[in-house]
């Protein structure tokens, strides 16, 4: 019996040293989670890097050169005089809009695998022929289409004959203009004031021929 009670005795000690271990190892955890927790608050909120939006992250790293016209504002200064890649009948060259102001001009933004892009070519050109002096359409190719300058010399050999009967020309290789526009889908057909003013923008519909061209001074 004395044995027994003494057993008791020894035993209830270690089930107190096991209890009390373990209560400090809860307490030391809880201890550490509370200063990795302090610690990544002061991080987060403390870091530049991870506190700013990422908007304001992207407008830095462009050197704040982010900027969109939206129709009833005038186009910037250096849209005449920005230069462009342009592809002309087998041939390219740089150049500006700078020739084209005064003028209705027309930004026709197209890639290689659109349908619309091709068929509206016969209104855009009955347009070109009925106001000579006072329109102007520029085709512009955006960088992220990806098309690559073989597949825009088979476009034009393809469609030359049917649709570009005077001529094929368009700008290629384009970020500057497409960013301006905030252009996402093809066509899009963005219409200048030849004072300069974004006025409209139209998409799939560039004109019937039953209609008035806008900004016409007749």
């Amino acid at each position: 019996m004395k044995n027994f009670y003494w057993g008791r005795r020894e035993l209830s000690k270690k089930i107190c040293r096991i209890k009390h271990n373990t209560l400090n190892y809860q307490i030391c955890s809880l201890r550490t989670f509370l200063a990795l927790l302090f610690a990544f608050h002061m991080m987060l909120f403390s870091s530049p890097v991870l506190a700013q939006s990422p908007k304001a992250e992207a407008a830095a790293s462009l050197g704040n050169t982010i900027r969109t016209v939206i129709v009833g504002q005038k186009v910037p200064a250096d849209f005449w005089t920005l230069q462009h890649t342009i592809y002309e009948n087998g041939e390219t060259r740089i150049a500006t809009l700078e020739e084209f102001r005064g003028k209705v001009l027309v930004l026709d933004f197209w890639s290689v695998a659109c349908g619309n892009c091709i068929f509206h070519q016969k209104a855009i050109s009955y347009f070109k022929e009925k106001y000579p002096e006072d329109l102007e359409v520029m085709m512009v190719n955006p960088l992220k289409t990806k098309d690559s300058i073989h597949q825009i010399i088979a476009f034009e050999d393809k469609f030359r004959q049917e649709y570009f009967a005077e001529g094929f020309r368009s700008i290629i290789l384009d970020k500057e203009l497409s960013g301006l526009f905030e252009v996402r889908a093809f066509p899009t057909y963005v219409w200048i004031t030849p004072g300069g003013m974004l006025q409209t923008i139209t998409f799939w519909n560039f004109l019937n021929k039953d209609a008035a061209m806008p900004f016409h001074k007749n």
